[in-house]
């Protein structure tokens, strides 16, 4: 009979943890670039709510779907000149 000091083995703990939101297929790498994504998606609505510009619940819904991070990074620098929220997406 093996010692745990108090500590369970790993396999218990495995079972344990909460299921990954991403897929249990999706590799680190692949977890990472979309946690960043999904980070600057929430920055720009974030910035736009800032800056007392308002999204509808389309735009919203259509920024926080955006996993390109090349449109994320043009939106995230329109930010700094649009007067108008519907103004991101020219």
């Amino acid at each position: 009979m093996s010692k745990t000091y108090g500590r369970r083995p790993a396999n218990t703990l495995q079972r344990e943890r909460s299921p990954n939101p991403y897929g249990p297929r999706l590799t680190l790498r692949e977890g990472e670039a979309k946690g960043r994504a999904e980070g600057m998606a929430n920055a720009v609505v974030a910035v736009l709510a800032a800056r007392g510009l308002a999204l509808s619940d389309a735009e919203r819904e259509r920024v926080l779907a955006c996993t390109d991070r090349t449109i994320l990074d043009g939106w995230i620098t329109r930010l700094a000149t649009i007067t108008n929220a519907a103004r991101l997406f020219d």
